[in-house]
Parts: structure tokens; sequence; C-alpha cells
């Protein structure tokens, strides 16, 4: 419950105290440096790359565990 309270303090935090984080959301659009798009969306493709990746060794683990089940009994 306390996670829950702290997002949307964290959220403001960075319009109530500019100091050092640029303001990306605001209602007018979404501003955000070209490099840094190109790094946030390299960084979604790679994390996604990943996940499926990993999903695929773990749905064959799975595949070859039933298969061992099987030969065994």
């Amino acid at each position: 419950m306390v996670g829950f309270v702290a997002v949307p303090i964290n959220f403001m935090a960075i319009r109530w105290w500019r100091t050092v984080h640029p303001v990306v959301f605001e209602s007018a659009g979404f501003h955000l440096a070209p490099a840094m798009l190109a790094i946030l969306l390299f960084c979604i493709a790679t994390f996604t790359l990943l996940y499926f990746t990993l999903l695929s060794y773990r749905l064959r683990l799975q595949q070859m565990t039933e298969k061992m089940q099987q030969l065994k009994g």
C-alpha cells in the first residue's frame, strides 16, 4: 500500500523539484531528445528479444521435462 502511494509522489517530484530531471511528459505532448528516443527504442527491442529468447528456452525445457517423465513412467 505504501508503494501505491509512492508512485504519484515520485512522478510529481520531478515537477516539484526541477533540478536534474528533464520534463518528458507534458500536457502538450511527449518531449524526448532524438538520441534518447533511439536508445529507449533500442532497449525496448533488446529486452523484448531477451524475453522471447528466455521464454522459448523455458518452453523447450518444459517439453523436455514432460518427455523425460513419459520415458520414465
